[in-house]
């Protein structure tokens, strides 16, 4: 409460600069790699937002309100980043709460957009990646597992005869996997430079 109090609550939930530096200082934190993780987090946080609320405004833009819905749904889950990292003070707590977020969203959009042809598909590179920069090796292996078991059954699936209704206007198809190939291209570039920017 003493950090809401100092800094407010859109801060907080931006996790801007101010506030980190804050937060490093109250967990008492002076290991290098421990504070690196603090500003991952952080980094990932705004990334989260960023590309959370353009793919949320795109859909709404498209006429599918569903899937932008599902997206500031996960916008807002993940703005439970901070509270979590105040109270339980566990980089790798939080590095699993994002795959978990992440990989929510993508395995509730995915039957929505045609299934194992859904441009959402190529995106369940994103929890064990995020999660092996913030939490580490085991735990990232977990989530690639996790991924891939995900996909398997999207093929199994559409294999055996089941196949999923796209939701959204026909006509919209090339401007979907447009969107979600571009976002592709700009997440794997941001995190090249996250991980640039917050070396030891």
């Amino acid at each position: 409460m003493g950090l809401l109090r100092t800094h407010g609550i859109f801060p907080l939930l931006l996790g801007s600069d101010g506030f980190i530096e804050s937060l490093i200082l109250e967990h008492n934190q002076r290991e290098p790699e421990v504070i690196r993780r603090y500003r991952l987090i952080q980094a990932f946080h705004k990334l989260g937002l960023i590309l959370g609320l353009c793919y949320a405004l795109f859909y709404f833009l498209i006429g599918f309100g569903l899937a932008g819905v599902i997206l500031t749904l996960t916008v807002m889950g993940m703005g439970l980043t901070w509270p979590l990292l105040l109270h339980k003070r566990s980089p790798e707590l939080v590095g699993n709460f994002f795959s978990f977020t992440i990989a929510a969203a993508l395995i509730v959009m995915t039957p929505l957009q045609g299934g194992i042809y859904s441009p959402s598909i190529c995106w369940f590179i994103a929890p064990p990646l995020v999660c092996l920069l913030i939490a580490g090796i085991r735990p990232a292996i977990l989530w690639s597992v996790l991924s891939v078991g995900a996909i398997t059954i999207f093929a199994v699936l559409d294999n055996r005869g089941v196949k999923f209704p796209i939701r959204y206007e026909p006509g919209m198809q090339e401007w979907i996997n447009f969107a979600g190939y571009v976002g592709l291209i700009v997440f794997s570039l941001s995190i090249a430079v996250i991980i640039e920017r917050n070396r030891l």
